[in-house]
């Protein structure tokens, strides 16, 4: 048994709707679209700064990271005393190849400063006894 439209009793409507509801309805649309847009403007300016101040953080992080970079290591042994370098070279049991290896290049090319060290046969003897150098064949 199917109802058609027709069946349905008109008058008695299960709904019922106030007085002057129609007369002001397009009214409070507007009141509530318009409230809506700039809670809309409000959303989409804040998602517009995100990217900003994300690409603020890393240009400062970026800038921090290389404003302190770590120092060289030419510039590490410049602030190295020089009983500091000689106490680490004292105990490092270095071969002679490891110690020519870190020598600049330029340093042994021009030996004309040892001509003018005078050491006496007990001053060499004593400085070979201190570092060790009886083996080597000087």
């Amino acid at each position: 048994m199917k109802r058609r439209l027709d069946d349905i009793d008109k008058i008695n409507h299960p709904f019922t709707v106030e007085d002057g509801y129609f007369d002001d309805l397009t009214q409070k649309i507007q009141s509530r679209v318009s409230s809506r847009s700039s809670a809309t403007f409000y959303l989409q300016w804040k998602w517009a700064v995100a990217p900003v101040i994300i690409a603020i953080i890393f240009v400062g992080a970026y800038w921090l990271n290389y404003s302190y970079s770590t120092p060289t290591s030419s510039e590490l042994i410049a602030e190295l005393s020089t009983d500091e370098i000689l106490n680490y070279l004292e105990y490092a049991e270095l071969t002679e190849q490891e110690l020519l290896s870190i020598t600049p290049e330029g340093t042994l090319e021009d030996m004309s400063d040892l001509d003018e060290i005078n050491l006496s046969d007990e001053n060499l003897n004593e400085l070979m006894n201190t570092f060790d150098l009886n083996e080597l064949d000087i």
